[in-house]
């Protein structure tokens, strides 16, 4: 549950002498503890690159700003917060896909559905290139430099 016990909605979790939360509030795209374990190639997710557009701008009158809540100005705070930390985690990647989620906002829990299918459609838009990648680490891997 530490992964998703976000310190907005829930306290921390207390194992030991430590107090748990999710720890996207760190490294949201933990590209360098996978480079530090080892890995040659890192792919990542970045699901917090793109920003939802209609914050405070009200439905029924298109061009026109509302005053958000206390809840809903934590939450775009905190989304602004993941976005600008998500350009320093993702450094340590050698390739990030990134699908739009900017429809939805950190609390659409119900929108599973139509968030994996962004998720899918962008990782099969990135499979070309993302192969392209890869066979040239496996070639550098194949032919060492003499």
């Amino acid at each position: 549950m530490e992964s998703i016990n976000h310190p907005i909605f829930g306290k921390p979790i207390l194992r030991g002498d430590e107090a748990l939360v999710d720890g996207g509030v760190l490294a949201n795209v933990p590209s360098h503890c996978l480079r530090r374990q080892g890995a040659n190639v890192v792919l990542a997710v970045d699901v917090t690159t793109k920003l939802s557009s209609d914050f405070c701008r009200d439905p029924k009158r298109p061009g026109r700003l509302t005053a958000p809540g206390y809840l809903r100005t934590l939450l775009r705070v905190n989304d602004v917060s993941l976005r600008s930390l998500s350009g320093i985690h993702r450094s340590g990647s050698d390739y990030v896909i990134t699908p739009d989620t900017s429809a939805h906002t950190f609390d659409d829990f119900a929108a599973g559905r139509e968030l994996m299918d962004r998720g899918r459609e962008a990782a099969e838009a990135a499979l070309p290139d993302i192969k392209e990648k890869l066979a040239k680490v496996y070639q550098a891997i194949d032919s060492p430099v003499r």
